[in-house]
Formats: structure tokens, C-alpha cells, sequence
């Protein structure tokens, strides 16, 4: 048993030696691995990587035999010698180690001779390979890297499962890697230190030293390593691009470095994004570089971005403030002779917006997202579009609120486009001038506008746009791309951001554009431009015409028209001025708008000379041939104005009423004058008779003038003109046609159907002076009642509607809520309803008012309320009452409010004789009085919604404090020009100032001249008496030349008024003229008084900052306006001051 045991003991100790020799030679293959590697590295490079690919086998092996690693942890490991290799806590470990320590030796070696060799040879600039050694060291080193990197790729996956990795799978080439460094080094010395060369505003600096060190190595590249990586194991790789993957790195760590230098000065994003897509454009168009884009990389940053759409937006709107805040920003820029007639000539402003636009579109064009583009656009460069039509339509409304009668008197030039004598001397051609200005500015953009929108920068964002609103939906309007594109998400963005765009559903959105919206915006802005040129030039020449408009001696015989070539004497001014301001004009606008404002100044004067003159006055045959001259000479005038091609092919007759109207007055209507094809010659006598016959019909009189040649003639106003003159053998009409040519003389008609119910038709305030007609409804027609009555106008009160019958068109319908209105107009303004007009709309079949009518209470005794020729005025409904001592305003409100669907909601006026209320519907308690001075204004102010009953309430209470200031109580003193004091029983003259007037009187009185002299040249105030038109309006205040009334003042209850022999000087009830009666003055009648500190005396309304308005007696040139609706104003605007006699 003892031998056994022995035997036993000695087996346990063989195997404990057994073990611990195989650990100790598995140890000692290591270490020998380890040492050939090591001693190869620099002797012999393919002995080091066979020893490392052995070093790497053993680690392989051992990572799957797990036999010795028992005796690795017992007592084998405290057997070794102290003076060993140092032994780690198993094999496996050290193992690991012992590889990861010579992959570590050997690439830096090898790469430390590799970039010894490169540095021989010039790496990284110009290459220079006429060493041998050098580039023989150079492959010897490039061909260790690229075996190491062979072989440590090769067994990534058994390194992988020892839980060591030394190389990722898309790790570039070994021997590129290193290369590169030299780049990266060279970047980070020069261009990411404190060096000046490190400048985050320049980056081509950088950018220009990476593309140059890739032109000095890409050919050594392309020839030499691409040669040596094709006769390595490696997989085949361009070496060209693969190193320019590497550089890149190089280029996002520069951008990074520099971001916060961007995020404070965005303007720089915008040359960095330029120089990289230079830098991009270089790389794959002359090295091949097939990588993602640095540039989309760079913009992908969204903080980055916004900084610099936030940049672009400051920087645009900065540069356009500073031009709009010049002082003549609608200069134009160069003079007439340096571009075309038909150019657009910029002025400074219009010329700043499209460069700074231009210059955006040009630093975004080379973004590659077609979202960040249409960011761009829609931030930086729409708002100065639209800042320039906001201050451009500012300026036509600043220009609109000026009468140009004003302009005319006050000489005020302010040329801007023209520098020529002739325009210097025409204030109206500086006005036009200045106008043109505009129309160029809009025009000059918009052709730049229409360019953009055809450019391949912008047809491929409208594309975009085209595309996402495809997919969006067949209702989305690719015009509303703008709308909420802040908030576009990552599916917007692809959607705009694909380069290949699908072909679309509505395939009219292509025909359109990005800029098709702002170029529609322009062209309306710049017709709107071209309409007030047309309005200004035809109220300019038809103002000059007033005092032909009034000449009364067309009728005088004895004047032989055929002896005097001139034209009227009236007409001598007007002719040479009128031809200098359209040859200014022609230089001024485009040979179409040109031709335009021709047509409409022609088609004025053709309406004015037919409806002011011919038609509204007797002439005799001398008369009547005046009137030919006349209109020959401006026909003339009109048709020479131009040789531009544009006009003269342009087939339109000019004046052509006119000139028809000149042959009937002249009598020259007769077969010689007739066409040629006229086949039935009538003699003058003949034609007359049957043009005015009674019982010719309007079809039988059209035929007649058609055979005389007369087409644009109407046969009533073929009646008319025959009737006013002197035909020989016409007899003249009964005195019914006669009657006739005044429709609006004829007491209105309604027929009202049986079937009607008068008491539930709203009221009218046209029915007090209306004749009421009960018909049959079976028997009784319209048609056939205007037959026998064809002069005439009438209506027809039907269930839901009233019909307006005419002789000058067809029936028209028209809701209720709008009679009043349209009653009023046509029996006091008009003869025809111009249903063309934007104050019309046709709701539901039947036409009436767009703005909604007023609800008037009125006291059913003396109800006057609203009469007047304004249209607003006569827009109204009414409810009368009959109480004269109480008005329950809540009552009446509670009627109000009943009606809100007919009339105007927010407010209610209430009327007893000359006192009006305006009443809150909602709250009645609040209430405002005014008189009939300023009713028109007050109620249209409300109406239109410029104010509520509570702002004239606080209106008033403001003017009352100021009033104090300029004093109508004991304590105003009415003052002479000279500063004297004037008192009751002082006579004084009132003068009318002008700016002209003063310059002329200051410098008669440097010439040694007294004043007095020059009365028969100065406007003066005067009266006149007009006791014709009724009792009450003995006098009437008015502006005259040569003559002067004295007037004086009274005090009368500490308030001063102005008196005319021994009667005061007070607005009409109508509030447009001013009247002399001897009552004194009530509230809303009175003329408020003050003083300046100057010396001149200013008149104005009460409670009210218009200035009082004279009619003006005055021959020639000048003071004369046509309003809104063509009419001739009287009103005139001036300084007065106040001369004791």
C-alpha cells in the first residue's frame, strides 16, 4: 500500500510538471514571437509581419483552448522565476497584450518612416521623386503599413472574439491615414491657432491651401500609391478619393473651430457657403470626389443657418432704409438721353432693391436645399418687395389727399425726373415728373421681377413648390408656398429637395412662377400710378377749360367765324401749355402708357366739350363753327402730339362726339359732307326736321344720322344739339320734347302692383317728393309705359324688389335698402346709373349699394335729414316720429337694432330741424350733436367706419380745451395784417394770399410801391347778391379778382363774428357755402376766427378743422378742380389777410 501511495504522489507531481512545462512553452512561444517582431522592425519589415501575423495565430488559438488557463492560475504561476518575462494573471491576457503592443511598435515605425520618406520627397507639396532612396523607402514603408493593415483587417474577426479590435471595418487604407497627418498637422499650425492666418472671415485662406496641396500630391496619388495599393492584398480602392475622404475631416474641423465667430456675424455664413461650394465644385469636377457634400454638411447646422437668413434679412432691410431715408430716394438715376423711350429708367430706390435682392439670389444659389433657398426668399428678399409697394402706395395716398389746385396755384415744382426748362417752368409737369418717378421705380422692378421669375435659380424652386403642393393635394395652391414655411418638416423638405421632379396634375401652375404674385402686385401698383397721371393731367386741362365751359356768346350773330382762324380766346392759354406738357410727358412713360393717358385725356375732353358745351348751351352758325375750330385745334394738338409708332398705328378717332357735335352746330351736315356711299342725300333743312321730329322714333332718327355719317352721336343728343340751334326750316319742337332733354326736371313716378302693401315697404325720404301710382299688376307693363313716356324715368315697386326703367338702358333691378340712394342719384346727379361703379354690387340678381345705408329718425313735420349730393348722404332708410317734446333714444334704439341687417348697426341718427344726433345703438345714453354744416362729414366718417359716436364725443371735448388757445370769447381780439387791434365800426378788406401773391408783393414793395396799387391784380373776398334763389340767401361770400367788399365785426355774447353790412357772415345748412343773413348764427353755423402769430387771419368751420371755401369768379389759367365723379369744383384753399379800410 506504501508503494502505491508512492507511485501515486510521484504521478501527481509528473502531471503538475507536464503542465507547467506546456504553460511555460506556450509563454516562451510568445515571447519569442514578440522578439522577432521587435527586432525586425527596422532590419526586416516582412520578417516583423510574419512574426505579428504568428503573434495574432497564437492569440487565436489560445482564445479557444482553455487547458492551460487552470494551471495559470495555481501554483505553476509561483514557479516561475522572479527574473522572467512579467507573467499576468493568465495567458490569454498577456497574449492580448503582447499583440496589441507590436501592432502599436510596428505602425508607428512604419509610419515614422513613411513620413521620413515623404518629407524627402516634398509631401505635401510639390512632390519631387528624383531621389531613388527616398522612394524606394517610401514603398518599403508604404508596403509594411498596407501588409500590417492586410493582416490586422484579415483577423479582425478572431480579434474580435478575444474582445480586441485594432482596426474598425471602415477604417480608411493604413498608409493614407498617415499621409494625411501632414496635412492635418499643417491645417492646425496654420489656420487653428493665434496665428493671423487664422481667420474665421477668410476662408478661402484655407480652403485655397487644401485644394493647392491636393494639386502638388493627387498626381503622385494617381501614378505612384494607386500603383503600390493595386500590388497589395488590400481591396482595390481609388486612392485619389480615398485620401480626399481623409482631408475632409480636416475642413468640418475648421468650420467648427470658426462657428462662433459665425453665429456672431451671420454675413460671413453666407462667403463661407460660397467659398465651400467653389471648394466642392473643384473636388468633384476635377478630382472625381464622389463623397457627400461638405456644403450640405455645413448648412445641415440649423442655429447656423437662421443666423444666416437673420443676417440677410438685417442687412436688406438696412441698406433699404437707408436709401428710402435719403432725400430724393425717387431720383431717377440717369438722364432721359441715355436710355430708350421704351426702357424702364431706375431711380436710386428702385435700382437698390433689385441689387440687393439680385445679391441674396446670387450668395444663395449655390445652397443645395431647395427649402433653405425658398427660406431665403421668402425672409430676406419678398419683404423689401413689399416695404417698397408699402412706401410707394404711401406716397400715391399722400399725393391723393393734395387738390392739384392747389398745387397749380402754390407754384410747388419739386421736380424730380425732368430737368428740362420747360418742365422747370410747369408745376403740373414737375407733378407728373414726380409720378413718373414712381411708375419707372415700378416698372424698373417689375421687369426685373419678370426676369428673376424666368431664371433657372428660381424656375427650379417653383418646381419644388409645384411638386410639394402635388403631393400635398389637388386644392393646394402652389402660390401659398409661403404660408407657415417656418414650420416645414423633414417631409417637406424631401419633397422639395428631390432633383427629379414628377410630372403634375395641373400642369398650369408651370406656367406661373415664384415671383408671379409680387409681378402682379407691381403691374397694379404701377396702373394704379398710370390712373393718377391720366386723372391729374385730364383735372389739370378740363379745370383750364372752366372758363370756356361758361362763355355765352355761342349764340351772338354777326361774328364771321370764317374770317378769324384763331381759336376761342379761352382756349389761347391752355393750347401751348397743354402741348409742352405732353412732349415733357412723352419722355417721361413708355410709349403704351403714353398712348393710354392720350386716349383718356382725349375721351375727357371728347365727354367735356360734348356734355359741358355742346349740349349745354344755344348756338348760332358762327358759334357753331367757332366750336369746329375749337375742336379742330385740340383734335390737332392731340393727334401731333407724338411720332412714337405705338400711337400713330393706333386706329382710334380722336374726339370724335365732338367733332360730330362741331358739324351739326356748324351746319355742315349735308350731301356733300355725307359719306359716299350715302345713297340717300338729305338737305340740311330736311335732316333737322326729321331728326326732331315728335313722331320720329329713336330707331328712325339713328338711321338718319347713320346716312349723314354720324355713328357715336346718340338720337337724343342729335335732338338736343338741333334743338339748341339754328337750323334753317327746322321747326321748333313742342314744348313736351323739349321738356324732355331734362329728365331730371320730372317729379319722380313709382308704380306700385295692387298686390303691394305700402305700409310694409321700408321707408324713403325720396317719397316726399315722389308721385305714388297704384296699377293692375295683370294688365299694367313696364315696357310698354316707358314706350309712351321715352323721356322719362320711373319705377316699379314690386314684392321683393323695384325696377328702374330708362330710356338710356335696360330695366334694372335693385333691393330696397338701397332706394333712397338710387332715387336721389339719378333725380339730382345723374342721368344715367353708372352700375360699373365699385359703390355698386349685385347680390342675388338685384344691384344695390355696397355700403350699407343709415337708419334715420326723423320728425315727420320738417323732416330734412341727409338731403344733400353726396351719395352717402342720400344713403339712407327712414322711420319718422311725431313727438316733439320727448325722443326715447332706447326706444328708437330698440327700433335700431331690429334693422340691423338693413342698415349700418353701430350707430342711429335722429333728427328734429337743424339739429341731428348721432346715437350708439348698443348703448343709446351715448349720443353726439352736430348741425347740418358738418352732418356730411359726421355721418360719413361714422359710416365708414373712421370713428364710433364716442370718438366725436371726446373729438369735441379735445377742440373745446384747444379753442381756448385761439379764443372765440371776450378774450379773442381779431387783429389786422399789421398787428392792430380791430373793434366794432372798423371796415376792413379781406384778401386772398397765395404764395405767388406774396413773393409779387414783397417785391413790389422792395421797387418802392405801396400795396394798393396792385389791387386790380389780387384775389379778394366779396358778396354778391342771389335773393333769386330764394328767401333767406340775400348774399353769398365769394373769391373775386380786382374786387373787394369791406366787411366789419360784431361781438355778440362774447363771441366775435364776421359781419357784411350790418349782417352776419355764416355757413349754409348745407355746409358747403358760405352765406350772409341777418339772423345770428347758430352753433353748427357759425365761421370760427383766429389769428396767427404771421399776421394772417385763417376761417374755418365750427367744430370742425376744414377751412371755409369761397367760390371763385376768376378768368384763365388756374383755381380749378375736377372731383372724384367728374364734376367742376369751386373750392379754394387760401391765406387771408385782413386790411382796415
Amino acid at each position: 500500500m506504501d508503494l502505491v501511495a508512492t507511485l501515486a504522489t510521484e504521478l501527481q507531481s509528473y502531471d503538475k510538471l507536464s503542465r507547467a512545462k506546456t504553460y511555460i512553452d506556450a509563454l516562451l512561444e510568445v515571447e519569442q514571437a514578440k522578439q522577432s517582431a521587435r527586432q525586425s522592425l527596422s532590419t526586416n519589415p516582412q520578417g516583423m509581419l510574419s512574426a505579428y501575423s504568428k503573434l495574432i495565430a497564437i492569440l487565436a488559438a489560445r482564445s479557444s483552448n482553455e487547458s492551460l488557463e487552470p494551471l495559470a492560475s495555481g501554483s505553476a504561476t509561483s514557479d516561475c522565476s522572479a527574473d522572467g518575462p512579467p507573467q499576468p494573471s493568465n495567458l490569454l491576457e498577456y497574449t492580448k497584450q503582447s499583440v496589441q503592443e507590436i501592432w502599436s511598435e510596428a505602425n508607428k515605425a512604419a509610419a515614422s518612416a513613411q513620413s521620413e520618406s515623404l518629407g524627402k520627397l516634398g509631401w505635401p507639396a510639390k512632390m519631387d521623386l528624383s531621389s531613388a532612396a527616398a522612394v524606394g523607402a517610401f514603398d518599403s514603408s508604404f508596403s509594411t503599413l498596407a501588409g500590417l493593415d492586410h493582416i490586422t483587417r484579415a483577423a479582425s474577426d478572431a480579434l474580435a472574439r478575444c474582445g480586441l479590435t485594432l482596426r474598425d471595418g471602415d477604417a480608411p487604407p493604413l498608409p493614407l491615414e498617415h499621409m494625411a497627418r501632414a496635412v492635418d498637422i499643417r491645417m492646425r499650425y496654420h489656420f487653428e491657432s493665434a496665428r493671423t492666418t487664422s481667420r474665421a472671415d477668410k476662408p478661402e485662406w484655407w480652403l485655397s491651401q487644401v485644394l493647392g496641396m491636393l494639386r502638388n500630391i493627387v498626381p503622385f496619388l494617381e501614378s505612384h500609391v494607386q500603383r503600390l495599393f493595386n500590388g497589395t492584398a488590400l481591396p482595390q480602392i481609388d486612392a485619389r478619393n480615398e485620401f480626399i475622404r481623409l482631408v475632409l475631416p480636416v475642413v468640418h474641423r475648421k468650420l467648427v473651430h470658426d462657428r462662433p465667430e459665425y453665429m456672431r456675424n451671420g454675413l460671413v455664413i453666407a462667403h463661407v457657403v460660397h467659398e465651400l461650394a467653389d471648394f466642392e465644385h473643384t473636388l468633384r469636377d476635377v478630382y472625381f470626389y464622389d463623397g457627400p457634400s461638405v456644403l450640405g454638411q455645413f448648412l445641415a447646422d440649423s442655429a447656423l443657418f437662421s443666423a444666416w437668413v437673420e443676417a440677410e434679412r438685417a442687412n436688406a432691410v438696412e441698406s433699404y432704409m437707408q436709401t428710402i431715408a435719403e432725400s430724393n430716394p425717387f431720383e431717377l438715376v440717369y438722364e432721359d438721353d441715355m436710355l430708350g423711350a421704351d426702357d424702364a429708367k431706375p431711380s436710386r430706390l428702385a435700382e437698390k432693391v433689385v441689387l440687393v435682392i439680385e445679391d441674396i439670389a446670387e450668395r444663395y444659389a449655390v445652397v443645395p436645399s431647395c427649402m433653405q433657398r425658398l427660406q431665403l426668399l421668402s425672409t430676406a428678399q419678398f419683404p423689401i418687395l413689399i416695404a417698397l409697394v408699402e412706401d410707394i402706395e404711401g406716397e400715391i395716398d399722400e399725393f391723393s389727399r393734395i387738390s392739384l389746385a392747389f398745387i397749380r396755384d402754390a407754384g410747388i415744382t419739386n421736380a424730380i425726373a425732368s430737368k428740362s426748362t420747360a418742365a422747370a417752368q410747369s408745376p403740373l409737369v414737375s407733378q407728373l415728373a414726380r409720378l413718373t418717378s414712381w411708375y419707372q421705380t415700378i416698372w424698373y422692378v417689375e421687369e426685373a421681377a419678370d426676369d428673376w421669375n424666368n431664371s433657372p435659380t428660381y424656375v427650379d424652386m417653383w418646381a419644388a413648390v409645384c411638386q410639394r403642393a402635388a403631393a400635398l393635394g389637388r386644392n393646394t395652391d402652389p402660390r401659398d408656398w409661403r404660408m407657415n414655411c417656418d414650420e416645414w418638416s423633414d417631409a417637406d423638405r424631401t419633397l422639395l429637395d428631390e432633383t427629379t421632379h414628377q410630372s403634375f396634375a395641373n400642369d398650369d401652375w408651370l406656367d406661373g412662377g415664384i415671383w408671379e404674385r409680387s409681378i402682379a402686385t407691381l403691374r397694379d401698383l404701377k396702373q394704379r400710378v398710370l390712373d393718377i397721371i391720366s386723372r391729374a393731367i385730364n383735372k389739370d386741362v378740363v379745370g383750364q377749360l372752366r372758363a370756356y365751359r361758361k362763355k355765352s356768346n355761342w349764340a351772338v350773330e354777326g361774328i364771321d367765324a370764317n374770317a378769324d382762324t384763331d381759336v376761342s380766346i379761352e382756349l389761347s392759354g391752355l393750347l401751348p401749355e397743354l402741348s409742352s406738357v405732353l412732349v415733357a410727358l412723352e419722355m417721361m412713360v413708355p410709349s403704351l402708357a403714353f398712348s393710354l393717358l392720350l386716349r383718356r385725356l382725349a375721351t375727357e375732353l371728347d365727354t367735356f366739350l360734348v356734355e359741358r358745351v355742346a349740349l349745354a348751351h344755344s348756338f348760332s352758325q358762327c358759334g357753331g363753327r367757332q366750336f369746329a375750330k375749337d375742336v379742330g385745334a385740340l383734335s390737332q394738338l392731340l393727334s401731333s402730339s407724338t411720332s412714337r409708332e405705338a400711337t400713330k398705328k393706333s386706329k382710334q378717332r380722336v374726339l370724335p362726339k365732338s367733332k360730330e357735335c362741331a358739324l351739326v352746330l356748324a351746319n355742315s351736315l349735308d350731301s356733300t359732307t355725307a359719306p359716299a356711299e350715302n345713297d340717300m342725300p338729305l338737305s340740311l333743312a330736311e335732316w333737322g326736321t326729321a331728326v326732331v321730329s315728335p313722331d320720329a322714333s329713336d330707331r328712325e332718327t339713328e338711321l338718319v344720322l347713320k346716312k349723314l355719317g354720324i355713328s357715336t352721336l346718340s338720337a337724343k343728343e342729335a335732338r338736343t344739339l338741333v334743338v339748341s340751334s339754328e337750323f334753317p326750316g327746322t321747326p321748333m319742337p313742342p314744348a313736351t320734347a323739349v321738356k324732355a332733354k331734362k329728365p331730371y326736371l320730372l317729379k319722380p313716378t313709382l308704380y306700385v302692383h295692387d298686390y303691394i302693401n305700402l305700409a310694409s315697404v321700408q321707408k324713403c325720404l325720396e317719397d316726399r317728393r315722389s308721385d305714388f301710382v297704384t296699377v293692375d299688376s295683370t294688365t299694367f307693363s313696364g315696357e310698354l309705359e316707358l314706350e309712351s313716356r321715352p323721356y322719362e324715368r320711373f319705377f316699379v315697386l314690386e314684392q321683393d324688389h323695384f325696377t328702374l326703367f330708362s330710356h338710356y338702358h335696360a330695366p334694372v333691378k335693385f333691393g330696397y335698402k338701397s332706394r333712397n340712394a338710387i332715387m336721389a342719384h339719378l333725380w339730382k346727379d345723374a342721368w344715367i346709373l353708372d352700375l360699373t361703379s365699385t359703390k355698386f354690387v349685385e347680390v342675388d340678381g338685384l344691384w344695390q349699394l355696397e355700403q350699407q345705408p343709415v337708419l334715420c329718425f326723423a320728425f315727420g313735420q320738417d323732416a330734412d335729414t341727409l338731403q344733400s349730393s353726396y351719395l352717402i348722404d342720400d344713403n339712407t332708410i327712414h322711420e319718422y316720429y311725431e313727438s316733439t317734446t320727448t325722443m326715447d333714444m332706447a326706444e328708437l334704439a330698440t327700433v335700431a337694432q331690429g334693422k340691423a341687417d338693413l342698415c349700418v348697426s353701430h350707430f342711429f341718427v335722429v333728427n328734429h330741424g337743424k339739429e341731428y344726433w348721432a346715437v350708439d345703438t348698443k348703448d343709446p345714453s351715448i349720443s353726439y350733436a352736430f348741425g347740418p354744416s358738418t352732418k356730411t362729414r359726421t355721418i360719413s366718417r361714422l359710416a365708414d367706419g373712421l370713428v364710433t359716436v364716442q370718438a366725436l364725443i371726446d373729438e369735441e371735448s379735445l377742440q373745446a380745451s384747444t379753442n381756448a388757445h385761439t379764443g372765440q370769447s371776450s378774450k379773442f381780439t381779431l387783429r389786422d395784417i399789421n398787428g392792430e387791434e380791430v373793434v366794432e365800426g372798423d371796415r376792413f378788406v379781406l384778401q386772398i394770399l397765395s404764395d405767388q401773391d406774396e413773393d409779387e408783393d414783397n417785391e413790389h414793395h422792395e421797387n418802392g410801391g405801396d400795396g394798393r396799387s396792385m389791387l386790380s391784380n389780387k384775389d379778394w373776398v366779396g358778396a354778391f347778391n342771389r335773393s333769386h334763389i330764394g328767401p333767406g340767401k340775400e348774399f353769398m361770400a365769394y373769391g373775386s379778382v380786382g374786387h373787394a367788399d369791406c366787411f366789419g365785426m360784431a361781438v355778440v355774447d362774447d363771441i366775435t363774428y364776421l359781419t357784411f353790412e350790418g349782417q352776419f357772415v355764416q355757413i349754409e345748412d348745407n355746409g358747403s357755402s358760405t352765406v350772409v343773413l341777418p339772423e345770428t348764427p347758430s352753433k353748427h353755423n357759425r365761421i370760427h376766427l383766429a389769428c396767427s402769430d404771421d399776421g394772417f387771419t385763417a376761417l374755418s368751420r365750427w367744430g370742425a378743422k376744414v377751412p371755409i371755401v369761397f367760390e371763385w369768379i376768376k378768368t384763365g389759367c388756374g383755381f380749378f378742380s375736377v372731383d372724384e365723379e367728374g364734376y367742376y369744383s369751386i373750392d379754394y384753399y387760401a391765406k387771408l389777410r385782413l386790411i382796415k379800410v
